[in-house]
Parts: C-alpha cells; sequence; structure tokens
C-alpha cells in the first residue's frame, strides 16, 4: 500500500527511436505502477515507424509526446525529457523495456531510507539469440562506504544503466547527458553523480531488459570511441588512482571484440607495466563479472591462472 509521500510526483522519461513493437507495452508497464502519481515524459528521436501513431492510441493523461523532426541520439533524447521534467524525482525507462510494477514505489522508499540522492537496482537481460537465456546485471553496486569509494570502484566498470535509475530532479537538471558521446552515456553521466552526491544500490530487479537490434549497447566500436573521448575528461583521476592500465585495457578490449584472442595478448602485455599483482588480479576479476560472452570470459580466466 503506497502511503503519503504518493504525493510526490514523479517523471518518468522514455527515450524512443523506431521502437513501433515495443512502445505500447514498455508504456504500460510504467502506467501500470502502484505508484500512481506520475508523468511520463516520451522523447521521440525522430521516428520514422508507426511509433508516434501508437503512443497517441494510448489514452492517459499522464503521457506527454515530444516529436524531434531530426534523429539526435537518446542523450539529446534524455536531456529534453529532463528539462520538461516537472516531478521532485526523476526515473529514466528504456522504450523496449519493462518495468516491475512496484519500480517506483521500491525504489522512492529506498532512496528516502538511505538518504541519498540517487538509487540504481539490478535488471534482468535477455539475448535475442537465445531468449530463454538471461543475465542479472548488476551483480553488485560497487559501492563504497565513502562517495569517493564509490566513485573510484565507477572509473573502471560501467555498472549503471539509466533505466535503473531513481534520482532527485534536481541532480539531474545540473547534470545532463553528454550529447557527443556515441555510446555508454549513462556510465559518463553516472561518474558525475557519483562523485558529487550520494548514491545506493539496492539488490533488487526493476526491470526486464532485452537487447534489440539497433541498441546502441551492441557496438564496440561505439565503446571505444566513446573511450576515447571520456579520458581526457578523467584524465585526471585516472592517473590519480592509477588505473590507466585499465583504461587502455578497455580500449584495447572495444578495438577487438571480433577477435577474443587479442584479449589475451593484450593481457599478457599489461603484466609488463609492473602493476601490482593484486590490482591486475582485481582488474581481471571485474572483467570476468562485466561479460558474460563465453570467448572474452575464457580468455580473462586464462590471464586469472597465471597469478594462482
Amino acid at each position: 500500500m503506497v502511503n503519503v509521500i504518493d504525493e510526490e510526483l514523479v517523471s518518468v522519461i522514455i527515450p524512443v527511436w523506431n521502437r513501433e513493437n515495443t512502445i505500447e507495452k514498455s508504456i504500460q508497464s510504467v502506467l501500470d505502477q502502484t505508484y500512481k502519481n506520475i508523468e511520463i515524459i516520451v522523447c521521440d528521436d525522430g521516428s520514422t515507424d508507426q511509433t508516434g501513431k501508437i503512443i497517441s492510441k494510448i489514452k492517459d493523461k499522464r503521457i506527454k509526446y515530444f516529436f524531434s523532426e531530426k534523429n539526435n541520439g537518446a542523450s539529446h533524447a534524455r536531456n529534453i525529457g529532463i528539462k520538461l521534467a516537472k516531478g521532485k524525482y526523476i526515473a529514466f525507462h528504456d522504450s523496449d523495456d519493462i518495468c516491475k510494477p512496484d519500480r517506483l514505489e521500491k525504489q522512492l522508499k529506498f532512496l528516502k531510507s538511505t538518504n541519498s540522492d540517487m538509487v540504481f537496482a539490478q535488471l534482468k537481460r535477455y539475448s535475442l539469440e537465445n531468449p530463454n537465456n538471461f543475465q542479472v546485471f548488476p551483480k553488485d553496486g560497487g559501492i563504497g562506504e565513502k562517495m569517493e569509494e564509490t566513485y573510484i570502484n565507477h572509473l573502471t566498470r560501467s555498472g549503471v544503466w539509466t533505466q535503473l535509475v531513481f534520482i532527485k530532479s534536481e541532480c539531474c537538471k545540473n547534470n545532463l547527458f553528454n550529447e557527443t558521446l556515441p555510446a555508454m552515456e549513462d556510465w559518463e553521466w553516472s561518474l558525475r553523480i557519483m562523485k558529487n552526491y550520494k548514491v545506493a544500490w539496492e539488490k533488487r530487479i526493476i526491470v526486464d531488459s532485452y537487447i534489440s537490434e539497433n541498441s546502441i549497447s551492441r557496438s564496440s566500436e561505439k565503446k571505444r570511441l566513446t573511450l576515447l573521448r571520456m579520458y581526457p575528461i578523467y584524465k585526471d583521476d585516472i592517473e590519480k588512482y592509477k588505473i590507466k592500465i585499465i583504461w587502455d585495457w578497455l580500449i584495447a578490449f572495444y578495438r577487438y571484440n571480433d577477435h577474443p584472442e587479442t584479449h589475451f595478448d593484450y593481457g599478457i602485455k599489461t603484466i609488463r607495466y609492473g602493476i601490482k599483482e593484486k590490482e591486475i588480479v582485481i582488474f581481471f576479476k571485474g572483467i570476468l563479472y562485466l561479460t558474460y560472452i563465453k570467448p572474452i570470459r575464457n580468455i580473462t580466466r586464462k590471464v586469472l591462472s597465471l597469478f594462482r
């Protein structure tokens, strides 16, 4: 049963582009939330299919639809939603995902109980290759006892997906998404949040996520370009916390993602940098944790076997 906090408006931002096959169910999963005081801001990034017509047939005054003539990317769409949001809190949702019915209610209560500025949770991600198989991400939230520890942990891992985030509106309006990044914009955005605000993680699955054919998350080259653009921004912190070797690995990882054997060769070379053994082990365990691609997991295990 939702209590008096239901009086606080929550803005749910949904960026969308050509999702005629999924958008109706996705929006409906938000409309069906146990927490009812919401506005749903759908930011259409120039869809050329029937997405707009499908949305127009959903009759609920809580839905606000905005269409852009030009395709500017997910970050631009989210930023429009943030600027338009009237709620005290903001939650992000993806146009091909399904929310658990109590997602907003649970996240708001968790944010308040932990006295946090932002909270995030877990999703169950289904594979296109085999819809019967799924992975749960993230396995842990990388939350340290201090804000700095949390920030350092996330400098080497992209563990926050926007559709898992529930955040105070003021934090978002002061930290828009970087529209110059071709991928992993949620990672860069979350780093700024974690450096300046209190963040908490809850081990709870709140979203069912589906990897679509045109999903940006499937492009390794875009991820590599993102890392190259992010590096100058975070260079001082990367050097301060002595994690440059991990960034070098990540850039190589995405460059050679179609050739897993290259990861092993590169991994061996990293040992010659003279980095401490403990740090290498922690890093490669992180890689093992972050990927569910079998060839890459096998190669990472080979590297870890060198330290047993």
